[in-house]
């Protein structure tokens, strides 16, 4: 993976624990690879204009890059091109962050409809209301009477998603929640996340077209703040009812005769599961119960 790394900036140790949130590390890892790439020949290209010198300012991109079939489609002189750039860049890092917002917001929803399946029968879905997946869920596991995350990291993920919608949507101010999160919590987030000694402030609901470096910071705090999610849901699970699901995914298809010795093979198959999968361990008991449900008793 493409390390992006910007000075002054503190990387926060952190981890992600279940398939769920590697699944989303991975992509958002991703995205960090894209920008980084974008960033270099974003690089490259302004390096060579430089090259040209100014005589070739009142050439077209048609006769300075005539090998390039993409030329005609621009066809503007060439000292009109970093404006070009500038627009590019500033859509380019708002494509990045909406892009990178989305697949992390994705965590909330299927953790929930994972609980549902781990934790049948305790977890509670409140009526939607108009609100982010990150406020819903802290309100679902709240109504569960099953302990939050920190509330730190949901406001950092609505701060985002402001931030976002700031940048996406067509009108150009800061929705009404914005400017109350800022004011309101934004000098507790900016002590949450010191120790990242990051320039984001999250006392300011700002609009406007995002930086280079403000955009690295996003996805950092996006990435970390998944890890920190993840690592918190994973101790919501019930193990009881992981490893009734994980033993019918690795065991339903298989048609064997149960005896002592294949139920004792597949329960360290199964504890192997949930342990590389989601960081949890069932009791022997639990594990057998599971294991047990899927073969033929002898």
């Amino acid at each position: 993976m493409i390390k992006l790394v910007r000075p002054g900036v503190k990387a926060l140790k952190a981890k992600a624990v279940t398939r769920i949130g590697r699944e989303i590390e991975q992509r958002l890892a991703d995205f960090n690879d894209e920008i980084s790439f974008f960033l270099f020949l974003d690089h490259e290209f302004s390096r060579r204009l430089s090259d040209f010198g100014g005589a070739a300012g009142k050439l077209f991109t048609t006769d300075i890059f005539a090998r390039n079939p993409y030329a005609p489609m621009i066809h503007v002189k060439v000292d009109e091109l970093p404006d070009f750039i500038r627009r590019n860049r500033s859509n380019s890092f708002s494509i990045y962050l909406a892009a990178s917002y989305e697949v992390s917001s994705s965590f909330f929803d299927t953790a929930l409809e994972f609980l549902q399946v781990t934790n049948a029968g305790s977890l509670t879905l409140p009526r939607r209301m108009r609100e982010g997946p990150e406020q819903y869920y802290a309100r679902t596991l709240a109504a569960s009477g099953l302990p939050g995350p920190s509330d730190d990291l949901i406001r950092t993920i609505s701060w985002i998603r402001y931030r976002r919608n700031g940048l996406v949507h067509v009108a150009g101010t800061a929705i009404s929640p914005f400017p109350d999160l800022a004011r309101n919590h934004g000098v507790a987030l900016n002590a949450f996340w010191a120790s990242a000694k990051l320039t984001l402030d999250f006392s300011n609901a700002a609009t406007g077209a995002l930086d280079e470096g403000q955009t690295i910071e996003l996805l950092k705090l996006l990435r970390i703040s998944i890890q920190k999610l993840d690592s918190h849901f994973a101790s919501l699970i019930h193990p009881e009812g992981l490893a009734k699901a994980e033993a019918e995914r690795l065991f339903s298809h298989q048609c064997i005769r149960m005896n002592k010795l294949v139920a004792s093979k597949r329960s360290a198959t199964l504890q192997r599961a949930l342990w590389d999968g989601y960081g949890v361990r069932a009791t022997d008991a639990e594990l057998i119960k599971a294991v047990r449900a899927y073969g033929v008793r002898v």
